[in-house]
């Protein structure tokens, strides 16, 4: 076994005398490129606009590390005693790749679309404030008018209905004014009619008392004269 110093030493002079490219194949490039925007397509059409700087900037970085990548290789390679496959090794850098940057890009893109999300929420939010809020506002107004329109109903019944009390009450005062008319004349005329009768009854005594009265007088100096005869003498002297 080697020791590591050699094999550095040696694999160093070997890509000094080899020619190797200054970048990476483009296949491996162009896969890593792809598997990147797939991944950041998965995410959904409306975070593309949002990411396109990230994009640029992980692809920077990806082509970086892509080409560290093929340089270890080309140092691995040199130091191994045979060169690995082409295929395997574009395979192994794209595993090595997406295994370094896949998570880092599902890490922006659940960051992204949680942001994304609360900005969603809270604008659905204060929407739904609003509408409701407005909704509350037409429906107070609606149920302020039907109450508004209900009184007044009530009111203009109950005065109509108070009119007609009035009128009914006004129609049976007039009519008890004059039934008491009526009873008044009624007990007039038959006062009148009782007064009368009792004055010609005071009339008839007093006239009957006043015949008995001047009857007694008569009886009374006719008896005088009969038991006076002076009275008689005056009476023919006077004669």
């Amino acid at each position: 076994m080697k020791p590591e110093d050699d094999i550095l030493n040696e694999a160093i002079e070997q890509f000094r005398n080899e020619q190797i490219p200054s970048h990476p194949p483009q296949e491996v490039f162009d896969a890593t490129v792809k598997k990147m925007t797939a991944a950041a397509e998965a995410a959904g059409p409306a975070m593309e606009v949002q990411n396109v700087h990230r994009i640029r900037l992980i692809t920077k970085l990806a082509a970086a590390a892509a080409v560290l990548v093929f340089a270890g290789y080309a140092i691995g390679r040199l130091s191994a005693p045979r060169p690995p496959d082409l295929q395997q090794l574009q395979k192994a850098l794209e595993t090595s790749l997406a295994a370094a940057i896949e998570p880092s890009v599902r890490q922006k893109v659940v960051e992204d679309l949680g942001r994304q999300w609360e900005s969603t929420l809270e604008a659905g939010y204060l929407a739904l404030r609003e509408d409701l809020t407005e909704q509350y506002h037409t429906d107070l107004l609606q149920v302020a008018a039907q109450t508004l329109a209900v009184s007044n109903a009530t009111t203009h019944r109950l005065l109509e209905d108070l009119i007609a009390s009035i009128r009914v009450a006004q129609v049976q005062n007039r009519q008890w004014v004059a039934a008491a008319l009526a009873e008044i004349d009624s007990t007039r005329r038959q006062d009148s009619t009782q007064f009368a009768t009792a004055l010609l009854s005071l009339a008839v005594a007093t006239e009957d008392q006043l015949e008995r009265t001047r009857k007694d007088m008569v009886n009374m100096l006719a008896e005088t004269r009969d038991h006076s005869p002076l009275l008689d003498q005056h009476d023919s002297t006077t004669k």
